[in-house]
């Protein structure tokens, strides 16, 4: 990835800005990327507490996840789950407030049963 330009660093110190290209986002069709093997126990359980009202996420670019007030041992798998799309804030808060989590309708899917074979 290439910088597209520098510039003067707003407080005027030593450092220099440098531009970098936005990141293609994530659509529909590749939402499941970093998870394409399915969803681990570990990752089912968030999504339950998350369904049972017991998560909160924190509203920033790295979205933490809360559980009964306890910080989750996986913040990478957290991290994974908000970017793929499973979870996200009920309502959006200021940078670094802690907000209730959602399940989004590709969490909900991930939690409701495979049909039964034929």
């Amino acid at each position: 990835m290439q910088p597209m330009g520098t510039g003067e660093h707003p407080t005027n110190c030593q450092y220099r800005v440098i531009d970098i290209p936005p990141q293609e986002h994530r659509t529909q069709g590749n939402m499941m990327s970093a998870l394409a093997e399915g969803l681990n126990h570990r990752a089912l359980s968030m999504l339950k507490a998350v369904v049972a009202g017991r998560a909160q996420i924190s509203c920033s670019s790295e979205p933490d996840l809360f559980i009964d007030g306890v910080p989750c041992c996986d913040q990478y798998l957290a991290h994974t789950l908000a970017h793929e799309g499973f979870i996200a804030p009920a309502y959006q808060g200021a940078v670094g407030v802690l907000v209730p989590a959602a399940l989004t309708v590709a969490g909900e899917a991930a939690l409701s049963p495979a049909p039964a074979a034929a």
